[in-house]
């Protein structure tokens, strides 16, 4: 168990190094290693790791087999934290794809299995990507809302913002000023702060 943790670690630093090739190395024998010892929990992560690195790499088909297999795999063994990255991360996959209904799906569902708990990078993801899908209906003042909402929920837990994340929010609020401009950009986020994780995945799901 714990060989395939370590190998699938030394594979995310790959990949934070932009390391694909060497990346892809660890992660295809941590899930080698999990399946021979029979563990199906490290089998989820490696599979979403391997997914997640074909979909950065715009490798679209092995992308949607390695995340859809994490996806059943979760399932059958109540891995909520696999379960909850296979879906957003299959959404994600889905909008690359423009398949634009099957992201919402996959979003929403991330969304509304947090009902009891969050998970912050998913429910991040989840938020910022239907937010981009909000932008593309023109309905901007929602995007921002939702904004408003994760980036009150990050500065309380005192959450770190990675690169991606900062990235995406901005350009998001970049999109909106553009749209409906600055002050009512301004004026909605603001709004989206006093939401509650409730109301906020309330009006994702919309």
């Amino acid at each position: 168990e714990y060989i395939g943790i370590g190998l699938n670690n030394l594979g995310q630093v790959y990949a934070m190094r932009g390391d694909y090739e060497k990346s892809k190395i660890y992660f295809d024998e941590g899930l080698k290693t999990d399946r021979e010892a029979g563990n199906k929990n490290g089998m989820c992560i490696s599979l979403i790791n391997i997914g997640v690195l074909a979909l950065q790499n715009a490798d679209y088909k092995t992308a949607q087999g390695y995340l859809e297999e994490a996806f059943m795999l979760s399932r059958e063994i109540g891995n909520n934290i696999g379960h909850l990255y296979s879906l957003v991360s299959l959404g994600q996959l889905s909008f690359k794809k423009e398949e634009m209904v099957m992201a919402k799906k996959y979003f929403v569902d991330c969304l509304t299995a947090q009902s009891e708990f969050t998970e912050l990078k998913s429910f991040t993801l989840a938020v910022t990507g239907i937010a981009e899908l909000k932008l593309l209906n023109d309905e901007s003042e929602i995007a921002v809302r939702l904004m408003g909402a994760l980036k009150a929920k990050l500065d309380l837990t005192g959450a770190y913002l990675d690169d991606e994340v900062n990235s995406k929010i901005n350009e998001i609020l970049d999109t909106s000023e553009l749209k409906i401009g600055k002050e009512k950009t301004s004026e909605e986020f603001e709004k989206g702060k006093s939401l509650s994780d409730k109301d906020a995945i309330e009006l994702a799901v919309k």
